[in-house]
């Protein structure tokens, strides 16, 4: 009962007198002055909240693209809004299959409201965006490690990496996006644009600014542009500049799978297509239904990737998303490559 009178009173005093009248009183070293400066940290920073989020637009951002900085397109897609879940649910967001460890990034600007853990959702952000609307990034393999509550986010800004954490936890890597603004709201029909080249390399850059050692650097720019080449080719191309660490990354040859029969991100032809018909034909879950909406198109993508992660984990084979011998060894001992 103090305790919570203390509180009061403290909350009180924060808003008759101001925060600087706090600020010169002397407390004794006990739980109650540790309550009150805690109180006092709270309201502060809650105010800096509403004051951010009261920067973004009153207007909500009716169309935006899908909220993974590479490699899954509007077309990659499906509606899964609706669908039933356990414990008599349906689900209220969409599903959006890529890679374990594809960049989550803010699709419009956003103020970074929450970041925690639920049973559910697993490892989830919380966004406020513009028109008071909240994004909701769940099923996370973790959130981008220097992501803050109150960080002001760009379009193309990263809040987490793909996973399968929380009820996901077993399945297909994928995340759950939601929209709530009076009420859950169904975000497939606005996920309809893509991100610019120009943007992508920002985002890019963004990312390497937050690594302090340079052999970390390199390494991550490695791995961003020889897993996205094409993008970086294309805004090399197109004249965008780039920082001579994105370029270098770019300049080194690219790991190359010609000699041999296997298969993953970046391989193309006949062999692809065969592949990608076999995982539609198979439907072993959502993912193989979200690579027949786009077809055997022969070009292997993170749609691909995702059908095969799930293939594999539906018939014991270690779930990599590459097509190499183990897979390909399987699939021969059934009659079926």
């Amino acid at each position: 009962m103090r305790t919570t009178f203390v509180m009061v009173v403290v909350i009180a005093l924060v808003f008759a007198s101001g925060a600087v009248f706090l600020e010169t009183l002397s407390y004794p070293e006990s739980e109650v002055a540790i309550e009150i400066s805690a109180a006092v940290s709270r309201v502060r920073e809650s105010a800096s909240l509403r004051r951010k989020i009261n920067t973004l637009d009153d207007e909500i951002v009716d169309k935006f693209p899908v909220p993974i900085l590479f490699g899954v397109s509007p077309d990659d897609v499906s509606d899964t809004w609706g669908d039933a879940r356990d414990n008599d649910r349906t689900h209220e967001g969409t599903d959006i299959f890529a890679p374990r460890g594809a960049l989550v990034v803010s699709p419009t600007e956003a103020v970074v409201t929450s970041i925690g853990y639920g049973e559910i959702g697993g490892n989830y952000v919380y966004t406020t965006n513009p028109g008071g609307e909240r994004f909701y990034f769940a099923h996370l393999d973790r959130a981008y490690e220097h992501l803050k509550i109150g960080d002001e986010l760009s379009p193309g800004d990263l809040i987490g990496y793909v996973g399968d954490t929380g009820n996901a936890k077993g399945g297909t890597p994928h995340l759950h996006f939601g929209i709530y603004r009076r009420g859950a709201q169904n975000p497939f029909e606005r996920l309809t644009e893509e991100f610019s080249p120009e943007l992508r390399v920002l985002a890019t850059e963004k990312i390497l600014e937050e690594i302090d050692e340079p052999k970390n650097i390199i390494a991550k720019a490695r791995e961003i542009v020889s897993e996205n080449r094409a993008v970086f080719l294309e805004a090399n191309e197109d004249g965008i500049r780039m920082s001579p660490v994105v370029l270098f990354a770019l300049s080194e040859n690219r790991p190359s799978t010609s000699a041999t029969n296997d298969l993953t991100i970046g391989s193309t032809g006949a062999s692809v297509r065969a592949l990608q018909s076999l995982l539609i034909k198979e439907n072993k879950g959502p993912a193989a239904r979200t690579l027949a909406s786009a077809g055997a198109t022969g070009n292997f993508g993170p749609a691909t990737q995702a059908a095969l992660q799930e293939f594999q984990i539906a018939v014991g084979i270690t779930a990599i998303g590459y097509f190499g011998p183990a897979t390909q060894s399987y699939l021969r001992s059934l009659g079926k490559w």
